[in-house]
């Protein structure tokens, strides 16, 4: 099993920046590789909120499920990416005076026999790390302008 986390300090109210994320609409802006997002459930985001999104992999572009499978309001937001290696996501939130300490982390495990672990360290290498510190980053440079 592979878990990256990455960690941040937000210049903006919990309430906006888990309004932000929250939306689905926007990961398309701050995870580059994502295409397009269209939402598969009808009504504003919640748990069992479903959401196809489409990417590139290996030069061919998929189009894998997001599914919110946990949120807490201005909380935590937990999803689960159903791919050919599933992935679960998550998001927490912690309000700091008028700031916001974000947390996000992937876990995923490809689950194959005996070279499961090659692979595991390979995604993380290649696109799980980059993934995450991307997300952070443009994160920042939305919510911490001129950092």
């Amino acid at each position: 099993m592979a878990i990256i986390e990455r960690k941040s300090r937000l210049k903006a109210p919990v309430e906006e920046v888990f309004a932000y994320i929250v939306d689905f609409r926007t990961l398309q802006y701050y995870n580059p590789s994502i295409f397009a997002v269209s939402s598969l459930t009808d009504g504003p985001p919640a748990k069992g909120s479903r959401y196809q999104i489409t990417l590139p992999m290996f030069g061919w572009r998929i189009r894998p499920v997001l599914t919110i499978t946990d949120m807490i309001e201005n909380q935590l937001i937990v999803t689960r990416l159903d791919s050919f290696i599933p992935a679960i996501e998550k998001r927490l939130f912690r309000k700091v005076g008028s700031e916001t300490d974000f947390v996000f982390s992937i876990e995923f495990s490809s689950g194959w026999p005996l070279v499961g672990r090659l692979v595991d360290f390979i995604l993380v290498k290649l696109f799980a790390e980059r993934q995450a510190d991307t997300e952070v980053r443009l994160l920042e440079k939305r919510f911490n302008p001129g950092n």
